[in-house]
């Protein structure tokens, strides 16, 4: 069947012996071998969207170039499903699949080294997804909105991230509720949480043309389990910085306070008492704890730490702020890592109304317009309760400062000289750009920005841009998960 494969190729990217095109076949095999056979092959096409009648052949031909788009080097599924991985891989770069018949003689003696267990489990394995949205938000095309959802049957996808071919790659934020899309599930038991989302922001210099942005998904043992491919082009190549980027913050876990500060951490979002269904909304930062003082998420709490300490080692002068604080978790962690590190000079200031919200104002803020978290009462934690939450871990002291009242109030006479760390939480337009006008002057060469709120509230979003386009701000954003995004001062 060699020449009949070569042949093919004049025509194709990749050629298939396949037994299951008119002209093919098997031979003495038993019954359920064939029903188990062609039942890979019929879940795989269902699920996938495959092209091929036969999915899971091994007697293929490829061109080194199709091979090379793929990267030998990247992991891949064990098993019987690295073939349809692979032929899933092919037909999503855009490669030309062929097939060609073969009769396939089963063995006469000795066993398979695929078991039907194997089978059986590489069928649940397979796993589909679909992005339903993937659309620039910039004029520059330097921005990207992505939704879909991805579904495991017989699993469960916990995380996940996207690449590009040039190394890139960032936060891919996967169990988020998706309700209506349960027909696409054929388990009668299919989770609701199978959507996914994140705010692609793609690298300076990245050059125009055409892409591929891939998703890879990944079980809660951090295995790959699938990945989905999206093409997409630019029409001009993304302006460069001008300056290499400062490294990316750190935590030193060789830090003697290392594991107090690990312990903080998982006590402040409340992980102690998280049942098995909250631990993933948790990493995310996907819901209110009831025992918790933090709703950030432990992604996001790590990068705060890690900016902290970057910030400490690093000498950048200044002190630590939030604004907006909720039940205070941020601001504890960040006094807790002046305490590890026998810091005294450096003050943490917590910045909140203390009393939720503002209401809009659309006359002068329109991008607030119809915004209702004023009347959220969750959000409004009294002086007297945050206060408290840092005395429970026996840090209220003179280093902690508290300023309360309306950003727009208290901000612009805010006895703040220098900021190494400010972290912005505000949600809405006013207060986010209040934040930005009267502390990001102040923040030091080496310091840490962090919006809490980037990729979840388009008018905080909105504030950012316009603030950064305002003074030329270059220095290139990074997503910290599925909302939160940073950038360090040049």
């Amino acid at each position: 069947y060699i020449p009949d494969l070569l042949k093919g190729m004049e025509h194709f990217d990749v050629m298939i012996g396949s037994r299951y095109v008119a002209g093919g076949g098997v031979r003495f095999s038993p019954l359920a071998r064939r029903f188990l056979s062609t039942g890979a092959n019929g879940f795989a096409r269902w699920m996938l969207g495959m092209k091929a009648r036969d999915c899971t052949a091994g007697f293929r031909c490829y061109r080194r170039k199709v091979l090379e788009s793929i990267g030998l080097d990247r992991g891949f599924t064990n098993g019987y499903s690295f073939l349809i991985e692979m032929l899933f891989l092919c037909q999503g770069r855009g490669w030309r699949i062929g097939e060609t018949p073969i009769v396939f003689t089963d063995r006469r003696a000795g066993t398979s080294k695929i078991s039907r267990a194997e089978i059986f489990m590489d069928e649940k394995r397979v796993m589909k997804a679909h992005i339903e949205i993937f659309a620039p938000e910039t004029g520059k095309q330097s921005e990207w909105r992505l939704a879909g959802w991805a579904f495991l049957p017989g699993g469960r996808i916990e995380r996940g991230r996207w690449e590009l071919s040039d190394g890139t790659s960032g936060p891919l934020s996967c169990g988020w509720p998706r309700s209506a899309l349960l027909l696409a599930s054929p388990a009668d038991d299919a989770p609701e949480n199978i959507g996914f989302r994140a705010q692609v922001i793609l690298p300076p210099g990245l050059e125009s043309g055409a892409h591929e942005l891939t998703l890879v998904f990944l079980n809660e043992r951090n295995e790959e389990v699938g990945r989905a491919v999206q093409a997409f082009s630019l029409k001009k190549t993304l302006r460069a910085s001008s300056r290499p980027g400062r490294p990316s913050p750190r935590v030193w876990k060789d830090h003697p306070q290392s594991a107090y500060l690990d312990l903080l951490e998982k006590t402040l979002l409340g992980l102690p008492y998280a049942e098995a269904g909250e631990t993933m909304a948790r990493s995310d930062g996907r819901d209110w704890p009831r025992f918790g003082h933090s709703m950030i998420g432990m992604t996001r709490l790590r990068h705060l730490r890690a900016c902290a300490e970057t910030a400490l080692v690093d000498c950048v002068p200044g002190d630590f702020v939030e604004t907006g604080v909720w039940r205070g978790g941020a601001c504890i962690l960040l006094r807790g890592v002046l305490r590890a590190y026998n810091d005294q000079t450096r003050k943490v200031w917590v910045v909140d109304s203390f009393a939720g919200l503002p209401e809009p104002n659309p006359a002068k803020y329109p991008a607030d317009t119809g915004d209702t978290l004023f009347s959220c009462k969750e959000l409004a934690i009294p002086l007297e309760q945050v206060r408290e939450n840092f005395d429970r871990y026996d840090l209220l002291d003179g280093q902690v400062k508290f300023l309360q009242g309306w950003f727009s109030h208290t901000l612009p006479e805010a006895p703040i000289r220098e900021v190494a760390v400010l972290r912005l939480d505000g949600d809405m337009y006013e207060s986010t750009m209040d934040a930005l006008t009267h502390l990001y002057p102040k923040l030091s060469t080496g310091g840490f920005c962090i919006i809490d709120d980037y990729g979840c509230v388009p008018a905080c979003r909105k504030a950012v841009r316009d603030y950064r386009r305002s003074l030329g701000i270059t220095e290139p954003m990074t997503m910290i998960d599925w909302t939160g995004a940073f950038w360090r001062k040049d």
